[in-house]
């Protein structure tokens, strides 16, 4: 699987960046509405500088214990049986988080564009492209990811059209939600930067290792300077009062503009965005589909694809309407901070007891 899936530093990057922000900035804004009023995008830049430390310290890691990613670094500590029973553990997240961000992103199409599709003719239609690059590998998903670069440059000219409706006011004591407040609001802002764990999955694969670490941080970066400026717009311009009471705000965001000859221009940002939506599944839809493959050692083979597919399928069907779906993702994003901590300490463990991979670049 080598070569299908080896790719550079920077593309790990833009995979990292379009994983955070895909879903994440959609309702991040009306969650810290309720959590900090008009201070979320302080909670973003706080929260942001912590992600960017846990970015850089799993980088690092990663980087001192040789040239191997999470699955294999395991095996090599932990034995075949205990340290399968974690790869085991891993692919088992990497799935619910793909089988959540596809039942978020069905919802969000269903509520957009096609309310009497029924759900699961929906969801097969929807992840066949997803499916298609992913078969092919890691290679063919980031460089697709180029193509969402079109949907953020779209965001941000959309905000720049709608200035006048900006109003600084709102935003406006800085920090009047005090300390502890935003403080408490990190939980929900973290749950943006999930993604970030992804770099340990693929990191083998990475063709310019010696950069890995600065672009991923750069990732992070680009992560908290985007959903920052989401957050601040949206609050601008609906006020901390009548953002909390919004589901989906980037959405009733792109409302807020119209043009004549256009008319609906929401339903051409939205249809720009899910550019964004789908990669930022099809990240984690990829990531558990090599652990799988990595964890059976053995080359890709279609009957075994086919039933992974009906399996993601079936678990993003489980939850029945948008509540369930965000409750899902929350587990998801909970379960993501376990995952990253699991990783770290398994680095950690490796950098002393393999002395930073060079026992098992030689075994």
């Amino acid at each position: 699987m080598r070569g299908a899936n080896a790719i550079s530093s920077k593309q790990m990057a833009l995979y990292t960046f379009v994983c955070q922000t895909g879903i994440g900035s959609i309702i991040l804004p009306s969650a810290l509405a309720k959590d900090v009023g008009h201070d979320g995008w302080i909670s973003i830049m706080i929260t942001g500088v912590l992600a960017i430390a846990v970015a850089a310290l799993l980088a690092l890691l990663l980087k001192k214990n040789s040239v191997k990613g999470i699955l294999d670094i395991n095996k090599a500590i932990f034995g075949r049986i205990i340290g399968t029973g974690l790869n085991v553990l891993i692919f088992t997240y990497l799935l619910a988080a793909a089988s959540a961000g596809a039942n978020i992103f069905l919802f969000f199409l269903r509520i957009s564009f096609f309310p009497l599709t029924p759900p699961l003719v929906m969801s097969i239609l929807l992840l066949i492209p997803s499916f298609y690059m992913v078969w092919y590998g890691l290679k063919t998903t980031a460089r697709f990811k180029v193509c969402t670069l079109f949907s953020y440059f779209s965001m941000l000219i959309y905000i720049i059209l709608i200035n006048k409706n900006i109003r600084l006011t709102f935003l406006m004591p800085v920090g009047e939600a005090g300390i502890k407040p935003l403080l408490y609001s990190i939980k929900t802002s973290y749950f943006s930067f999930v993604g970030l764990e992804l770099i340990a999955i693929f990191y083998s694969e990475i063709t310019d290792k010696d950069k890995a670490l600065k672009w991923h941080v750069f990732a992070n970066l680009f992560s908290m300077m985007f959903l920052a400026i989401v957050t601040a717009t949206s609050t601008a311009v609906f006020g901390e009062k009548f953002l909390p009471v919004q589901s989906i705000t980037m959405f009733n965001l792109f409302r807020v503009y119209s043009m004549k000859v256009l008319e609906r221009v929401d339903l051409y940002i939205i249809g720009l965005w899910f550019f964004a939506l789908s990669c930022s599944v099809r990240a984690y839809i990829m990531a558990s589909w090599y652990s799988l493959v990595k964890i059976c050692k053995e080359k890709k083979k279609p009957f075994v694809y086919v039933l992974f597919i009906i399996l993601l399928i079936a678990i993003s069907r489980i939850p029945r309407d948008i509540n369930q779906s965000i409750r899902f993702l929350d587990i998801i994003n909970y379960s993501s901070m376990g995952i990253t901590t699991l990783f770290i300490l398994c680095l950690i463990i490796a950098a002393v007891k393999m002395k930073g991979g060079k026992k098992h670049e030689k075994g």
